[in-house]
């Protein structure tokens, strides 16, 4: 038995090579081929998508606010705010929200890689620069940033480019090709895949600070993971759509960055003005959506959009097979014990190598952090990220068996 092994052992390293090769291939193939197409899109989509990013007097006025095609269910005053006056009170409550935001997300964490936090909250940050547009200091483009390549509600008063999912809905609706919105969610998935959603999204870093507080009582089964993927699929069927569906009614992004912020604020006198007259039906689905929000949050993770409904994680949960950025699980290390999967906001199983397993990793690198066996590494294109640290067994994770 030991000897059959031994003899296997070049041949499985032989072919672990060839397909590493060749993985390496397509993904050099398609980072090329996305660039292209991203800096196409910049001379040919950025009139396209500023018409559409509108707030007030901010990218092209007069043309109808973005927060309208979330059917807000009230008015539309976002379009008639003209900037330009200095204003303390927006400065002051999102910077404390920038700094509480870090906090919350530092304190007494011990299951988190400090500089994933940190690079989340740069993210979240940067795509709400535009608060020095509202209050006065700087003229801030709302897409200074052409497209994000994570979910980031354009509707936001504070946004500083586009949504993605967002763009790519209008587009298609709208006739235009989207190859700067392409190009970037192309070339982000070739070179990292999901490590996206683990390492830059805004709604992530949100969800992963409430996740803190969730109950996770709520056990959901393992194939409505395949919702996203049919979530995605209906997105390209928007050429048929009237108006952008997925952002009206099921993108919680929205709802936190964009419809909650607009009733709160901007659109709170239409509000008063609505309710007075009695709930709408959009009034009601909103805040439906948000209760659901908040109960998928304590019951089952504060991740659970992201795990069941989110059509770019499952864009970038694809990009997993042949991104070079990976975590490596290892069979010979594993004592399994459990603690990955415990703290896993995906509720992935590495060693399971499913395809939801495979597509539902976001690299985190809680499991990374947690195993005492260093049974989980981070590795790009097969080659650690960090020098190996020995297990209990004295060997590296190097020596051992991986899985995808």
């Amino acid at each position: 038995m030991a000897g059959s092994i031994a003899k296997a052992r070049p041949e499985v390293i032989a072919a672990s090579l060839t397909a590493s090769k060749t993985r390496m291939g397509v993904t050099v193939a398609l980072a090329a081929s996305a660039a292209s197409l991203l800096v196409f899109g910049l001379f040919k989509n950025m009139d396209f998508i500023r018409s559409t990013a509108t707030y007030g007097n901010f990218d092209v006025p007069g043309t109808e606010s973005w927060v309208m095609k979330l059917s807000p269910g009230i008015s539309d005053l976002a379009s008639s705010i003209v900037y330009g006056n200095f204003h303390i009170v927006p400065l002051i409550f999102i910077g404390t929200l920038f700094i509480l935001m870090l906090a919350a997300s530092l304190y007494k964490n011990t299951i988190d890689l400090v500089p994933r936090m940190l690079t989340l909250w740069s993210m979240f940050a940067l795509s709400r620069l535009g608060v020095f547009r509202v209050s006065g200091i700087c003229p801030v483009s709302r897409t200074t940033f052409g497209s994000f390549n994570f979910l980031n509600c354009q509707a936001c008063e504070m946004a500083t480019g586009a949504c993605p999912i967002g763009m790519m809905q209008w587009s298609l609706m709208k006739g235009e090709f989207p190859a700067l919105v392409l190009g970037v969610v192309v070339l982000s998935g070739a070179l990292l895949g999901r490590a996206v959603c683990g390492w830059m999204c805004p709604f992530g870093f949100l969800s992963d600070v409430l996740d803190r507080i969730s109950q996770k009582r709520l056990h959901l089964p393992a194939w409505l993971g395949y919702a996203k993927f049919l979530v995605l699929a209906f997105l390209f069927t928007a050429f048929l759509w009237p108006s952008a569906l997925f952002c009206t009614y099921l993108c919680q992004s929205g709802t936190v960055f964009g419809i909650t912020p607009y009733y709160l604020t901007t659109g709170l006198p239409a509000l008063k003005l609505a309710l007075q007259g009695g709930m709408t039906n959009m009034l009601y689905y909103h805040l439906f959506f948000g209760l659901l929000l908040v109960l998928g949050v304590v019951l089952v993770s504060g991740r659970w959009f992201c795990r069941y409904l989110c059509p770019l994680g499952a864009t970038y949960g694809l990009f997993n097979y042949i991104s070079p950025l990976k975590v490596l699980h290892s069979d010979a290390a594993c004592n399994h014990c459990g603690q990955c999967s415990k703290l896993c906001p995906m509720d992935v199983k590495k060693e399971n190598g499913s395809f939801l397993d495979v597509t539902g990793c976001i690299k985190c690198g809680r499991c990374v952090k947690a195993c005492k066996m260093n049974a989980r590494s981070f590795s790009w294109s097969g080659g650690p990220l960090a020098f190996p640290k020995k297990n209990k067994t004295g060997k590296s994770h190097l020596q051992m068996q991986n899985k995808l």
